[in-house]
């Protein structure tokens, strides 16, 4: 008999930390891995007090290599450092795990990790907006680079319509 291969559905947040969005994937993605999804998400931070009640739910948290001191993060050496780092990370994830379906939340996620999704054109990409984008006030390669990846992704997620708007 052949096995069934599962989906694999890989999401991109900063943390777990405790908000709106955080406590939205916390109640979605247990129930798609509850009917059968390999659901993961990949971490740009180990932080977040949801993390524990996330890995109780059979979702698999994938958690960055490098973490830098708090009080190093400020200087861009280091940061560059572990953004080059991360990124070898996440793409290694990607050639491995072979998702079906990339989501990224939140725009740190997105800015990070879209670019890198561009290079696996098997992946169906889906970025969610929780918010409005008033932080590209007075950004413009911000706003170029969020245009850039919007007309690349195959959905875009608001959780209003004004946001959709946007």
């Amino acid at each position: 008999m052949t096995e069934i291969k599962r989906k694999t559905i890989l999401a991109v947040i900063g943390s777990l930390a405790r908000g709106g969005c955080e406590t939205h994937m916390l109640w979605v993605l247990p129930k798609l891995a509850q009917r059968g999804y390999d659901i993961r998400i990949f971490l740009l931070s180990n932080s977040g007090p949801l993390r524990g009640e996330m890995e109780k739910s059979g979702v698999k948290l994938i958690y960055p290599w490098l973490e830098i001191k708090q009080s190093w993060q400020r200087r861009l050496p280091f940061r560059i450092f572990r953004l080059s780092i991360l990124a070898f990370q996440f793409t290694g994830l990607l050639l491995t795990s072979k998702p079906q379906l990339l989501h990224f939340f939140l725009p740190a996620s997105y800015w990070f990790a879209g670019p890198i999704a561009l290079l696996f054109r098997k992946i169906r990409c889906v970025m969610s907006r929780r918010s409005q984008n008033d932080y590209m006030h007075g950004k413009s390669h911000i706003k170029k680079l969020e245009t850039f990846l919007h007309q690349r992704m195959d959905i875009l997620l608001g959780n209003s319509q004004a946001v959709v708007n946007q």
